[in-house]
């Protein structure tokens, strides 16, 4: 009985050792995956900071709750968030400068706020990602 032990122990540690083998050998292919990427760059970080722009269109909320034109400048160049409303008169006081020439205008030189605001966000390098229409949020969504 004793020799029987002896086989079953001696297998047990053959499957033991062969599977801290294979461990030890995906170990280092994970720290040679992260030394290649360490050294030569190939998976560039994330940044979350410049990656997702979210634009809010409110026109029954407070002047206080709107973005000021820093906010709103911030946000285009950096991302983040940003609540306007879509009177002109407010565009014109908060909104950054020369949006206007990015609306279609009529023959009276009137053009539709909404078009204006995205075609300007969009040539901030913006993508428009998803609408308020899709159902998933009230929001404009943008990355970059």
């Amino acid at each position: 009985m004793a020799e029987d032990e002896k086989e079953e122990m001696s297998v047990d540690l053959g499957g033991f050792v062969k599977f801290m083998l294979f461990l030890i050998a995906a170990l280092l292919c994970v720290l040679v995956v992260f030394e290649v990427n360490d050294r030569y760059g190939v998976v560039e970080e994330a940044d979350p900071v410049h990656g997702t722009l979210v634009v809010s269109i409110s026109d029954d909320v407070e002047d206080e709750e709107l973005s000021d034109s820093t906010q709103i400048r911030n946000a285009v160049e950096d991302g983040g968030m940003m609540i306007i409303a879509l009177d002109g008169d407010w565009l014109d006081e908060n909104f950054i400068y020369g949006y206007g020439r990015y609306g279609a205008t009529n023959s009276e030189g009137y053009y539709y706020t909404l078009g204006t605001v995205l075609n300007f966000i969009a040539s901030e390098g913006w993508q428009l990602v998803q609408g308020p229409t899709t159902g998933l949020a009230p929001y404009y969504l943008f990355s970059r």
